[in-house]
């Protein structure tokens, strides 16, 4: 909805006009939404607005508002999140800035940045946390909608039904919307997650050539889906193709996604071999996201561990905190077996035999997926015998 300014200077007026324009645009980059500006109806321009009249007659769910005040010293702006199916408000950030007309690009820019991150990013937003928290209470429907749904529950727990919920919903999504794009990379991510996670019993060539087929599939029916590039390189990382991981990521970089896909870029970027830049941007993005997933800290884990800075290392395995992955416990078994203290290293082995009570006779099968190179791989496992698994050292 257009954005209320209560003054009467002209250059705020613009501002506040300026600002609507801007989110609206960077939000039609979520191509999982459908953005729909206030301005392009007449139903909302009298000021004493019914929010879930005007959701109805547009037939979206969301509506953001948002004020523009002004006094002296300070520009400040609020906006509200509403879900027009309770009327209730979802959320509510303000901010406020010196006020100083010169910098009012440089404002909007950052606003605009802060109102997307906090109401659809795929981490750090409202709408897709709370459509991911409902989708158990839809009706099992082979829509799309509902098969991305199941997909972002899925990444939110990665439990073994949830995959496979997810999965099968996909396949039946893709029957009745084959030039969908994003239900072709969501194909992709769940059979490449379904190898490296041991959700299948698929076998590794055969689950990648159907991955990277989907993958590419999906970016070939739409160049400007993100999230499509994003898995291309993901499943790349698991084929250890590095120039095909490098391609995608920069593909991906090129369209100026959000910090959280930013950052999945970096991700990507740093297991190819890129580790300064690749981390870079990591850390960028994690630090402008206030929620991401804890196996992003896989690559600064990684980095350090290929440098023998174990302990710095271990701090960075701590903050996975993702305990249904065996990657959680495996990295704080192997810094703490090279650092000795093979007591604490205990509980993080028998949570691996847990997951994975094959992981010790196979541990390559696993670790191949997301480390791109044999000699950390070897290294890793070093780290994983001193903690006391039971790998056999010919392995």
């Amino acid at each position: 909805m257009p954005f209320d300014y209560q003054g009467n200077e002209e250059t705020y007026e613009y501002f506040a006009g300026g600002l609507c324009e801007e989110i609206v645009i960077a939000l039609s980059h979520h191509k999982e939404l459908r953005i729909i500006s206030g301005d392009t109806s007449n139903i909302a321009q009298d000021g004493k607005r019914d929010l879930i009249h005007i959701c109805q007659k547009l037939h979206t769910r969301f509506a953001l508002t948002g004020t523009v005040r002004v006094n002296d010293s300070v520009l400040r702006v609020s906006f509200q999140l509403h879900d027009a199916t309770s009327g209730a408000q979802v959320m509510g950030r303000s901010y406020e800035y010196p006020n100083n007309p010169r910098n009012l690009f440089v404002i909007q820019d950052d606003i605009t940045r802060q109102v997307v991150l906090n109401t659809t990013d795929i981490y750090d937003g409202a709408i897709p946390r709370m459509i991911t928290s409902e989708w158990q209470q839809r009706h099992n429907t082979p829509s799309s909608y509902d098969a991305l749904l199941r997909l972002h529950f899925y990444n939110s727990c990665f439990s073994t039904e949830a995959y496979h919920e997810a999965i099968k919903a996909v396949e039946v999504a893709i029957g009745k919307d084959k030039n969908n794009a994003r239900i072709w990379a969501a194909l992709a991510e769940l059979t490449g997650d379904g190898y490296a996670h041991g959700f299948t019993d698929i076998e590794r060539d055969t689950a990648i050539s159907k991955a990277l087929k989907a993958a590419r599939h999906a970016i070939s029916l739409d160049r400007t889906d993100d999230y499509a590039y994003w898995v291309l390189s993901v499943i790349a990382v698991e084929a250890r193709d590095k120039d095909t991981t490098i391609s995608a990521a920069e593909s991906l970089l090129k369209l100026n996604p959000p910090p959280s896909t930013c950052a999945l870029a970096g991700w990507c970027l740093a297991l190819a071999g890129q580790w300064e830049r690749g981390l870079e941007i990591l850390h960028e993005n994690m630090k402008i996201l206030q929620l991401y997933p804890g196996w992003l800290h896989h690559a600064p884990f990684l980095n350090y561990y290929r440098q023998g800075k174990y302990q710095d290392a271990l701090n960075e395995a701590m903050k996975m905190n993702v305990p249904v992955l065996v990657w959680d416990p495996v990295e704080r078994a192997a810094a703490l077996g090279q650092l000795g203290k093979t007591e604490l290293a205990k509980t993080a082995v028998q949570e691996i035999t847990s997951l994975y009570p094959d992981f010790a006779s196979n541990p390559r099968r696993y670790l191949d997926c997301f480390i791109m190179q044999d000699e950390l791989v070897d290294h890793l496992i070093e780290g994983l015998i001193k903690a006391g698994c039971p790998i056999a050292s010919n392995i």
